[in-house]
């Protein structure tokens, strides 16, 4: 007489957890669902300003016409950047001839100075059979450069202390 309501009793708590677990489940599947639809969406959506032609506007003309060739509108700006180049430089030998070895210069961390940004920090690495060498690290306090128009003959020289 017991074993058939203490079957049907278990039967209707398992069923409820079952149903129980069945619809957390859902509501979980619905929030993660949205959760990963928001930041899909935030993904697509650029987090940075993007190149206007009037940004451009205060540069040096030659500045501005390169830009405005490898540019185009709507393009997302860069925010960070690191310039690496790498070459050859002459080694005088143990023997007295001179030959070519390989080098290479890193520039980071760049700041806008008189329209234009222009790396702080920089590094020059020697590269030997035996390993690297650091040649040159620094910091840049100041810039000297040359603009040119194409229309110009001379060149205006401008300095900026960084």
């Amino acid at each position: 007489m017991w074993t058939p309501l203490l079957f049907t009793t278990l039967g209707v708590i398992v069923a409820g957890l079952g149903g129980a677990i069945y619809v957390g489940r859902q509501q979980l599947d619905r929030k993660n669902r949205a959760v990963v639809d928001d930041l899909l969406a935030a993904a697509e959506a650029p987090p940075y300003r993007a190149v206007r032609t009037i940004d451009l506007d205060d540069l040096p003309a030659p500045i501005q016409r390169y830009l405005r060739h490898v540019l185009s509108p709507d393009q997302p700006l860069v925010r960070a950047g690191r310039l690496e180049q790498t070459g050859k430089r002459p080694v005088l030998t143990d023997d007295g001839t001179c030959e070519e070895r390989p080098r290479k210069g890193t520039r980071r961390n760049y700041e806008r100075r008189n329209g234009l940004r222009v790396p702080t920090d920089g590094d020059v690495t020697w590269i030997h059979p035996e390993g690297e060498v650091a040649y040159w690290r620094g910091h840049i306090e100041s810039i000297d450069y040359r603009l040119t128009d194409r229309d110009d003959v001379d060149a205006r020289r401008t300095s900026d202390s960084l």
